[in-house]
């Protein structure tokens, strides 16, 4: 973050695109997934946007709405919708975390209970058919938890890349139900 009169903002280099081929595995099955999302999203929703590479792609989609209100804990998510003055984007507080570019924390858990949205979007680490989503981290499955448990209507943004997927990892997920 960097301090200037009347606010922050973020840095040059965080507001950058920080998807592309080398980062994102599977990116054009997710800029489709993306898209496809985006345009099932009409004017003047809510929308919760949660973490991942995924949801970026999401947001990026979003961009030539002309009238949404976004909440996220992305900061990402936050920049890429920044261009658009008829998209309000609602940001969380909560733990920074660098490497994702992202908040976490019971402030993010409480910031998406303390609403009622149209439409939940999150991104999983896995997808399985006996336990459901799945993700790596415990902070950003109670994220997802509280998106699902407060919108209206819920899109996961997986593919079936991710079916089965923790077969293959070594490490723990945590159930998202």
């Amino acid at each position: 973050m960097r301090h200037r009169y009347g606010g922050v903002s973020l840095p040059a280099s965080v507001a950058a695109n920080p998807i592309d081929d080398n980062q994102v595995r599977n990116l054009r099955i997710k800029q489709q997934i993306a898209k496809r999302i985006a345009a099932d999203i009409p004017e003047a929703a809510t929308v919760s946007l949660g973490v991942g590479s995924t949801i970026e792609l999401v947001a990026q989609a979003l961009i030539h709405h002309q009238s949404l209100r976004v909440l996220t804990n992305n900061l990402s998510v936050a920049s890429a919708l920044s261009g658009n003055s008829g998209i309000e984007v609602i940001v969380s507080g909560g733990q920074y975390r660098h490497k994702d570019h992202d908040v976490v924390g019971q402030e993010v858990t409480n910031f998406f209970s303390s609403f009622i949205t149209d439409f939940g979007i999150i991104s999983t680490g896995s997808m399985d058919l006996q336990n459901g989503l799945m993700d790596h981290d415990i902070r950003e499955a109670e994220v997802s938890r509280a998106i699902i448990a407060n919108t209206r209507t819920r899109m996961p943004g997986g593919s079936s890349q991710q079916m089965d997927y923790e077969l293959t990892l070594q490490g723990s997920f945590v159930q998202v139900r």
